[in-house]
């Protein structure tokens, strides 16, 4: 049975009964508006979702292009290294930065709009811009860096520790963080330079459980925070990953992977528009059909 003869049952079916048209043809129009009203719906979540995840990816794009004019990177991770030495003499360390470190962390590795650089976890699709800071205006447009945690560079007795958001509505951010499993890797990018860290640890604590947050003597660690279980802040989920490469891991997989879904969310935008205009155009004929046959 082809489109056109369902076409004709169905508007035989609410147009056949005279005394009842009017009101069922208000019942089919109200069925038609909340369908399309609900697919509307969906569609204004998936434009965000999509707007949200563009704009991440482009802070990635332009941090890399600015990175590449910068003449003097190897002085900026000296610097930088300099503020994690300093951290990790204080003792113990402290879970926010003391005052008069405030301007010297703002000041390092700041080369585009407050970004430290970007992070990777290739295997469940993460990529993110990093920024100072940790406050919420921060991690509504990427991760956050926890200001008293180390720089994610080169040296020991570093611990840094990157925050982000999980259950967002409008965007994935840390949201696939919960799939990661020992072993897997995951690769932070500054300036020119990657560093990769593979996990050795996963545990869920209450927000004010940091011990295995803290710096430990030797050791070059980042930790991966976001809230669990997911829609919930009662509890913490920790990544934590030991530096093992700092050479050239494959950004640009990172970032094709990255644009192929962004073309997958926008072809699933254009489905949803071509199958609103589907159902308002049927809407139309049904609805139409039936009044022109009750004149």
């Amino acid at each position: 049975m082809n489109s056109r003869k369902i076409l004709l049952q169905w508007e035989r079916f609410h147009c056949g009964n005279r005394e009842e048209n009017t009101k069922q043809r208000i019942i089919l129009l109200s069925a038609f508006l909340f369908l399309i009203i609900g697919l509307s719906l969906i569609l204004i979540y998936s434009i965000t979702f999509c707007h949200n995840e563009t704009k991440q990816y482009q802070a990635v794009k332009e941090y890399i292009a600015a990175a590449e004019k910068v003449p003097n990177t190897a002085d900026m991770l000296k610097e930088a290294e300099s503020f994690n030495s300093g951290l990790s003499n204080i003792e113990p360390m402290p879970t926010y930065l003391p005052r008069e470190l405030l301007p010297e962390y703002s000041s390092c590795l700041d080369i585009l709009n407050g970004m430290i650089g970007y992070i990777s976890v290739p295997d469940e699709g993460i990529l993110l811009p990093i920024y100072h800071g940790a406050d919420e205006k921060t991690m509504q447009n990427g991760a956050g860096h926890v200001e008293g945690s180390s720089f994610p560079i080169n040296g020991s007795s570093v611990h840094s520790v990157i925050i982000g958001h999980r259950a967002l509505p409008s965007a994935r951010m840390f949201c696939d963080l919960g799939r990661v499993e020992k072993g897997e890797r995951f690769t932070v990018y500054v300036l020119n330079s990657s560093f990769t860290y593979q996990v050795y640890g996963i545990e869920t604590v209450l927000p004010n459980e940091i011990q295995s947050l803290l710096i430990k003597e030797g050791k070059n660690r980042c930790s991966l925070v976001t809230c669990t279980p997911y829609g919930s802040e009662s509890h913490r989920l920790l990544i934590h990953g030991e530096l093992i490469d700092t050479a050239g891991s494959d950004r640009d997989s990172a970032l094709k992977a990255a644009e192929t879904r962004l073309w997958i969310y926008r072809a699933v935008i254009a489905v949803e528009i071509i199958l609103i205009v589907t159902v308002a155009i049927l809407a139309y004929k049904v609805i139409f059909k039936c009044e022109n046959d009750k004149g």
